[in-house]
Formats: structure tokens, C-alpha cells, sequence
């Protein structure tokens, strides 16, 4: 059977150059198997998530790792010939290209190793998926799918996940220099009716940021004042317009409005309260979490003057192909 599509959206980015409109980035959500993922031309990724535990491959009913190995797969025995190993840096490891003859829907393996217990430490590490990817890409177009809890994951604790996975895929989605083409987050179907909702929410969230401080912070959720964020809209625009601030190259108007509110101070001291704090669940940081994701992403599509020794580099690119020699046993062909 293969996976049921719930919902998708694109993913917020500017264009390499002005001559030519952004590529199209999605993100979507799946109910089902990622293995159940059609292996079409528009519907194939470039490689699947394997979570597990370091150097521990072995299956488990109704896991990414048991679907596999009915498909003839055995991570253990990928690793030997293993294409990139980024061990210890990020605690991840590329396999080689599947054989054709499988028709697999993906191409390549990331097995992302992590100590238990996943349920409670997983959802704070997840993003170092989509940095790893960078890395072992160089940079190259990519595209993942994500087996998102499993065996022994209740509904609460996969939407929890769920939501960490969706702002880290935003968020490395929207660096304009790496083509970060599409993610795909497989859930549970007994989960699909209240992750679609979520999904849907977190959408709305990312398309319209946060730019001010709630009124009433002491009940959460948190919810931002259409008042209060209409006043901080016109603030943005006037101070855009008073320190002439025009279009960006590399950053969207979404990623510049986010950027002129944090350095404007209407939000700064917030994001900071938030961010010193490590609990992803307080109404705080669920309330900020777009915004901080758009910010950060606008970060790194900023040029860099200082570390560079030329040119300005960008904050957001991929690893440098003298930091990446160490990790690199081969390059897929």
C-alpha cells in the first residue's frame, strides 16, 4: 500500500540570483511506512533517515530496520562500505547507493546513531540530520524522508518529534545555497488525524512569524494580539524604510521582517529569555519557535565578512571540502 500524502507546503526561500525565480522546496507529511513511499521520479528521495541506536542494528518489529531487512538490507553490513562517516562530529554515517534492481524509493542511507532513550532526547537533537545531510552532500541537491517515532512511541511523544523535525526542516530548507529539494515525515495512521492538525498550525505559524511579546503570558499557550502584531508589522516597515533597508540578496522579505523585529529590539530580549532556557516545551519557546527558525535561517543566508579570507562566504553553506576529507571514504558515483 502505498503511503497517503496528508498535507504539504513549500518551504520559504530566496533565489541564488535575481534572473531567476526560487526553486520549489517542500515539506510534507505522510501516514503510512516511508517505505511505502512510491519510487517515481517526483515522489523518490535521495535518502532515508535510519534512527538507532550507536553501533545496534539489529531489527525490531514494525521499525525502519525491520522494513529493511525484509527488503533484503542489513545496516550492519552497509556500514563497512559506508560512502561518508561523520562520527563524532554529527553521529551520522551515509551508506552506498542502493542497488537499482530493489527499486527502493530512496537512493542512500543516513543512519543517524543516538544513545537512549530516544522518546525524550531525539526531539532536541533531530537538526543535526539536516546539517549532517549538508555535509555529506557537499552541498548538492537533496531531498530525505523521516520515519518520524515507531515501536513504542505514544501519540504525544511523535507529535513532539514531529514538531522539532518540521521547523529543523524549515529552518535548513530555507538556507538558499543548499537545494534542500524536499522532506518527507512518515507518522503513524493512527496518528494522522491530530498530526495533520498540528502540521497544518505549525504551517500557519511559519507563514506569519511572531513579531511581538503576548500580552498575557502567565496562561499558554501562548497567542500572539492581531492588534499587537499589526502595530509590530508597522514598526518593521518604518524602520525598514528609515534605515533604508531594501531587498536582501539570498533573504526573503518573510526572513528580512524577522531579522529588522530581533535587531529593532522589539523581540531580542524575548528570544533570549527563550533560548536560554533548554525546554522546547515551555509556551515561550513553542510560542517563538518560528520565529527563532526564521531568524536563524536568515542568518545564515547573510554574508559573512569576517571569517573570510576573500570574499564574504555564507553562513549557511556546507562544510568545507578541506573539512570534510577526514569524514569522506568515497563519493558516490
Amino acid at each position: 500500500m502505498i503511503a497517503e500524502q496528508l498535507i504539504q507546503t513549500s518551504i520559504d526561500h530566496a533565489s541564488l540570483s535575481d534572473d531567476r525565480a526560487p526553486s520549489q522546496r517542500t515539506l510534507g507529511l505522510y501516514a503510512g511506512s516511508v517505505l511505502a513511499l512510491s519510487n517515481g521520479a517526483n515522489t523518490a528521495v535521495t535518502h532515508l533517515a535510519v534512527i538507532t541506536e550507536p553501533d545496534t542494528y539489529s531489527p525490531i518489529q514494525g521499525d525502519v530496520l525491520a522494513d529493511l531487512a525484509e527488503r533484503g538490507i542489513h545496516v550492519d553490513s552497509l556500514l563497512q562500505k559506508a560512502t561518508v562517516d561523520l562520527r563524532p562530529t554529527y553521529p551520522c554515517w551515509v551508506s552506498e547507493n542502493m542497488p537499482p534492481s530493489l527499486s527502493l524509493p530512496f537512493g542512500q542511507l543516513l543512519v543517524f546513531e543516538m544513545p537512549s532513550p530516544h522518546v525524550t532526547e531525539l526531539p532536541h537533537a533531530c537538526w543535526k540530520l539536516f546539517r549532517a545531510l549538508q555535509a555529506a552532500t557537499r552541498g548538492q541537491p537533496a531531498s530525505l524522508a523521516v520515519q518520524v517515532g515507531g515501536p513504542g512511541w505514544n501519540e504525544a511523544d511523535t507529535l513532539r518529534l514531529l514538531r522539532m523535525l518540521f521547523f529543523a526542516a524549515v529552518r535548513y530548507g530555507g538556507v538558499t545555497e543548499w537545494e534542500l529539494q524536499a522532506v518527507k515525515l512518515f507518522i503513524d495512521p493512527a496518528y494522522a488525524t491530530s498530526a495533520r492538525a498540528q502540521f497544518q498550525a505549525w504551517v500557519t505559524a511559519y507563514e506569519n512569524p511572531p513579531v511581538s511579546v503576548p500580552l498575557d503570558t502567565k496562561v499558554g499557550p501562548w497567542s500572539e494580539d492581531p492588534e499587537r502584531r499589526k502595530r509590530a508589522l508597522a514598526d518593521i516597515n518604518d524602520d525598514k524604510n528609515t534605515r533604508d533597508i531594501g531587498l536582501v540578496p539570498r533573504v526573503t522579505e518573510r526572513q528580512l521582517n524577522v531579522v529588522v523585529a530581533w535587531t529593532g529590539n522589539a523581540i531580542y530580549r524575548a528570544i533570549r529569555e527563550t533560548l536560554s532556557d533548554t525546554n522546547i516545551d515551555k509556551p515561550d519557546f513553542v510560542y517563538f519557535q518560528p520565529t527563532i527558525v526564521v531568524l536563524s535561517t536568515a542568518l545564515a543566508n547573510l554574508r559573512d565578512y569576517i571569517c573570510a579570507d576573500d570574499d564574504p562566504v555564507f553562513r549557511g553553506t556546507h562544510l568545507l571540502d578541506k573539512g570534510l576529507a577526514t569524514y569522506t571514504k568515497k563519493v558516490p558515483t
